[in-house]
C-alpha cells in the first residue's frame, strides 16, 4: 500500500520492502566484516571525524535487532536538488507510511497520524500563533 502511493507520489527515487522470512535471512547472513565496513561508510559520510565517529556509534548500539521479527520493513531513497527538497520528500514518504501502518491497525502509528494532524492544523491557524496561553 505505502509504495505505490509514495510511487504515485514521484517521491522515492529508489524503494523496497523486504517480508519478515528474507529479513531474518538477510540479517542472519550479515558478517562482523561487514558490519565494520558499514560503520566505516557512515563516518566516511558525515563532514567531521567527530561527527563520523558519533553517527556510527549510534548505528552501533541499534544493533541488528531494530527491526521486529513480523514487520515488513521498507527501505527508500530521495533524491533532490538540495537538502530542504530531499527532507521535504522523506517527511512526506514517512506520512504515507505511517498512515498505511495505522490503516492496518497499528495503534503507535495512529496516534502519529493524528498528532501530525493536529500540528498541521495549529500551523495553519493564523490565530494559534497569537493566541497567548491561559495562566
Amino acid at each position: 500500500m505505502a509504495l505505490g502511493e509514495i510511487a504515485r507520489a514521484g517521491l522515492a527515487a529508489e524503494s523496497c520492502a523486504f517480508d519478515p522470512g528474507l529479513t531474518r535471512v538477510r540479517m542472519k547472513r550479515m558478517s562482523m566484516a561487514e558490519d565494520v565496513k558499514t560503520l566505516g561508510k557512515v563516518i566516511a559520510k558525515e563532514k567531521s571525524l567527530g561527527k563520523g565517529l558519533l553517527a556510527a556509534a549510534k548505528v552501533a548500539l541499534g544493533g541488528r535487532d531494530f527491526i521486529a521479527e513480523d514487520d515488513y520493513p521498507l527501505h527508500v531513497t530521495a533524491e533532490g536538488r538540495n537538502k530542504e527538497g530531499v527532507a521535504a520528500d522523506m517527511a512526506a514518504i514517512r506520512e504515507i507510511a505511517v498512515a498505511s501502518l495505522c490503516e492496518y491497525g497499528d495503534e503507535k502509528a495512529c496516534e502519529s497520524v493524528e498528532r501530525a494532524k493536529e500540528n498541521k492544523a495549529k500551523a495553519n491557524d493564523p490565530k494559534a500563533a497569537t493566541k497567548k496561553p491561559a495562566h
